[in-house]
């Protein structure tokens, strides 16, 4: 892609394909990689800010990146508040 600065700008990479490997695939000795779904919102977070950092603001993937975080956050606030009906 020609990001030969990516690694001078952004030092903790990260991107949704491999947050859902890492959701999808266990560790080398065979635990979660996510102990806690915390841990994934928080790689979440962090594709969305280093696309902010990386990006000028105003630009396409800036932009997107904020739009995304923001929808992300709004999800994610309602996760645990679903309340569970069960029907014995």
């Amino acid at each position: 892609m020609g990001l030969v600065d990516y690694h001078t700008i952004v030092r903790q990479p990260m991107d949704l394909g491999t947050v859902r490997n890492r959701i999808e695939v266990a560790g080398i000795d065979g635990s979660p990689v996510f102990q806690h779904p915390e841990e994934v919102a928080a790689e979440v977070r962090r594709t969305f800010a280093n696309a902010q950092a990386y990006n000028p603001p105003g630009s396409d993937v800036h932009v997107m990146a904020a739009t995304l975080m923001e929808v992300f956050e709004a999800k994610w606030s309602q996760v645990g508040k679903i309340t569970i009906i069960v029907i014995i």
